[in-house]
């Protein structure tokens, strides 16, 4: 799932759910830089949060 901002922005409560449990805690692994957060691992989304 790709949420873009520029196009369709969105609340944060539309986005927390996909990345905190009920319990507060995450789900999964996530990363943030600048305005891409990544739920999880993925090595191409890593790659392009890292710059190449």
């Amino acid at each position: 799932m790709r949420f873009d901002a520029a196009r369709a922005p969105f609340a944060e409560d539309e986005v927390l759910p996909h990345l905190v449990h009920e319990d507060g805690l995450l789900r999964v692994p996530v990363l943030i830089v600048d305005d891409l957060v990544v739920r999880g691992y993925t090595e191409a989304l890593y790659r392009e949060a890292f710059g190449g």
